[in-house]
């Protein structure tokens, strides 16, 4: 079996599972490495069931336009080849039709009657299902919304006349056009209810509108400052959001309820039978975005994190919400996460590539969707694949924790990468090995880019793709960051970019200074929140200051453990005294991070060994399972290079009453020997 083979099966497998189970000068970007490939734990047993998958026959794979029927049987897919596909629910296309220009509008009927294109130079096109046509016409001006009404008696065509104004037109189903609007640019468009109003949300001159018309052209209410629009199919229930509230309206423009929330709106969505209400909330601090899911009473039900740049779906019955993301780590893989309506997560699965567009059946469990490398899939829920026994948790110790390095493999070179933890509270190091470095330098700033490693649970602290240029001369190292993040906004998310470049720079060692520029000019603020760049910033390993004792502190990311480095002024504290502070701190954090409370009962010192005797409750967390194995070594870990770093002893023993303590299976050793140079966190 070829591997291109294996992978798609693999992929497969994984959307099968979900529906199952749910019911320097040098310019640096991120696009390097090979992305890893689909994985799903206990995949292995090879199921027969309805699949379908199509590949885009053209160099240019760019997918830009996908809409599926309602039961899933049939979907069009248009491309930047120039080309629109009507294909089966088995893959295969039934025709395909080339057009003049990019398409970049396609809808088809729910019942698949009917397929309507809209073109980049101006063209509106509309197909039976046998690619005879019905009607065509053709405009002055690329279309960049189309909507067709549910019985295709009406189309709605959106017009780039210009660069902020739009030409809003809408046509019967012989493409005679019945009326038209000019307006500002125009957000969304959609036909709705029975009676075929049309509902258009859109920006003019700095402010936004939100209107209905009838059929017919006339107007039947408008609202001022409402800047998104989402509604259910039968167009009773209108969202849309009003500064940092969202809002319910009816099909008059009568309000039923609103909602205030602490961060900005950046998307909604309904529901087609108007049950369920999603919204995408972004902190204005950190930038992380927020999934809020309400009833359509206006009630807030749940709310989770969404990974970087997620894409979200919800299905027509509001009871399956899919949460995609292909940012959030270093390789170009697309996570999806699956949720049921009460906000759990029934299923979370990885695809090698990027996602670009996503599409889902409303009357079935069809989902489509198509990869950056031009492949089209269709799968379909099958009650009788059975996935029973499939292993999802993880096996190892290293599966949650990764013990301290002491020794550094040939012909491999370790970089110190500093990322947020999934809560975006503090920075971690972590240290990725890559095999050569002509500059290592360059290397860490392009590896802090591409992200944390798959799987980590940390969270990139700069946006994927971005370029920064790297220079270097006698010891000072310069960056020099885009206008597109100077541009951006939120004091925690600017301090991120900032603080992480330091602190990774930072562990090279032929730097001494670092000086930031933007677009190579000088500035003195970075940022809308005016972070300082304008001085020399002098090197801090490990966040590590002239006088501050630098200690390791176990902490969480998600299920992830990790050490991670702090600074506390202990002067004058000496020998014991010091040992049982730096200790005493160490359990703290630990409680603090995995709620046991351990108690220290005494330091003893003896040749190059320091005993930690501590108290029997150590005893109460040695569990039976691989995490509490991966807890207890992150303990000894942070202990020994705490005690390590600031006095003359290389090896800790722990005791418990002078004993050692009780080790269960996966346990490591309650002693260590501390080597320099030492690396901690080493990715998988």
């Amino acid at each position: 079996m070829t591997q291109y083979t294996k992978n798609r099966l693999i992929i497969i497998i994984l959307f099968v599972s979900i529906f199952f189970i749910t019911g320097c000068s040098q310019q640096i970007a991120t696009d390097q490495g090979t992305p890893i490939e689909p994985l799903v734990p206990g995949a292995e047993e090879e199921n027969a069931f309805p699949v379908g998958q199509f590949t885009v026959k053209s160099s240019d794979v760019q997918i830009t336009g996908l809409s599926v029927t309602a039961d899933g049987s049939m979907a069009v897919v248009a491309t930047a080849a120039k080309v629109v596909y009507l294909l089966g629910k088995d893959g295969k296309p039934l025709w395909e039709s080339q057009q003049a220009t990019v398409p970049l509008q396609a809808h088809i009927a729910e019942d698949g009657n009917f397929v309507a294109v809209g073109t980049e130079g101006g063209k509106l096109l509309l197909l039976n299902s046998d690619q005879s046509e019905i009607a065509s016409r053709q405009f002055n001006a690329p279309i960049i919304h189309l909507d067709v009404s549910a019985d295709g008696e009406l189309m709605l065509a959106a017009l780039q006349e210009e660069e902020n104004k739009n030409t809003l037109v809408v046509l019967d189903k012989m493409g005679e056009v019945l009326w038209q609007r000019q307006t500002g640019s125009i957000l969304e468009a959609k036909i709705a209810g029975a009676d075929k109003r049309v509902i258009v949300n859109w920006l003019e001159d700095d402010t936004y509108y939100l209107g209905a018309f009838s059929a017919t052209g006339e107007t039947l209410w408008e609202l001022k400052q409402h800047s998104m629009l989402s509604l259910d199919k039968s167009g009773e229930i209108i969202i849309s959001v009003k500064d940092k509230a969202i809002n319910c309206y009816d099909e008059n423009a009568q309000e039923i309820w609103d909602v205030n929330v602490s961060g900005e709106i950046s998307r909604v969505y309904v529901s087609d039978n108007g049950s369920h209400l999603a919204a995408i909330m972004t902190d204005p601090n950190t930038q992380r975005q927020t999934l809020l899911y309400f009833d359509m009473d206006g009630n807030q039900l749940w709310e989770m994190p969404l990974p970087v740049d997620a894409s979200v779906l919800i299905s027509a019955d509001g009871r399956r919400i899919l949460v995609s993301s292909w940012g959030q780590y270093q390789d170009d893989v697309t996570q999806i996460f699956v949720y049921n309506e009460w906000g759990q997560e029934v299923n979370k699965l990885e695809v090698s590539g990027r996602l670009q567009k996503m599409a889902h059946a409303a009357l079935s469990d069809t989902i489509v969707f198509a990869l950056n490398e031009g492949n089209v899939y269709f799968l379909s829920a099958n009650a009788q694949v059975n996935l029973t026994g499939h292993e999802t948790s993880a096996q190892r110790l290293t599966d949650y924790y990764q013990p301290v390095v002491f020794e550094r493999k040939q012909e491999e070179t370790y970089l110190t990468l500093f990322f947020y933890d999934k809560n975006a509270d503090y920075l971690i190091p972590v240290t990725r090995s890559i095999k050569k470095s002509q500059s290592l330098l360059r290397d860490c700033v392009s590896e802090l880019i591409r992200g944390p490693a798959h799987e980590s649970q940390l969270v990139r602290t700069i946006p994927k793709d971005v370029l920064i240029g790297v220079s270097a001369e006698n010891g000072v190292a310069q960056l020099d960051l885009p206008v597109t993040l100077d541009e951006m906004s939120g004091s925690t998310f600017i301090q991120g970019v900032v603080e992480s470049l330091l602190l990774t720079v930072s562990s090279v060692p032929t730097v001494e200074e670092i000086q930031f520029t933007v677009e190579g000019k000088n500035k003195q603020t970075f940022g809308q929140e005016g972070i300082m760049i304008g001085k020399s910033f002098p090197v801090q390993p490990l966040g590590r200051e002239t006088g501050e004792t630098l200690l390791f502190v176990p902490v969480r990311s998600g299920s992830k453990y990790y050490l991670r480095p702090i600074n506390e002024d202990y002067l004058p504290l000496k020998n014991h005294a010091l040992a049982e502070e730096i200790v005493r701190t160490v359990l703290l954090h630990y409680k603090q991070s995995f709620g046991d409370l351990l108690l220290l009962q005494e330091v003893s010192f003896e040749k190059n060994t320091i005993y930690l005797d501590l108290h029997s409750s150590l005893n109460n967390i040695v569990l039976n399972t691989v995490a509490a194995a991966a807890r207890a070594a992150a303990l000894r870990d942070a202990l020994s290079l705490s005690l390590a770093e600031n006095l003359p002893y290389t090896t800790v023993i722990i005791t418990v009453d002078g004993k050692e303590p009780k080790r269960g299976e996966h346990y490591l050793p309650w002693e260590l020997t501390v080597k320099k140079p030492y690396y901690i966190n080493m990715e998988n």
